[in-house]
């Protein structure tokens, strides 16, 4: 999976490492469980870039080249 860098320092997570997703258990029994893999992590290039605010798929496209 692709993590922001402030999750990977928040979660203490580098390329390569394991995360484990699963949910409460229900009596004993465990409903799912998922292992996800890091592997990449992203900055942004310019966080005030009005790319990062909701906009339509248009302006996105429209804007994307300055911002990425």
């Amino acid at each position: 999976m692709l993590i922001s860098l402030e999750m990977a320092n928040q979660l203490g997570l580098e390329v390569g490492d394991t995360l484990i997703l699963n949910n409460p258990t229900a009596g004993n029994q465990q409903l799912y469980k998922i292992e996800l893999t890091v592997g990449g992590i992203w900055v942004l290039k310019d966080p005030q870039c009005p790319y990062w605010n909701l906009y339509s798929a248009e302006t996105l496209s429209a804007q994307s080249h300055y911002c990425l």
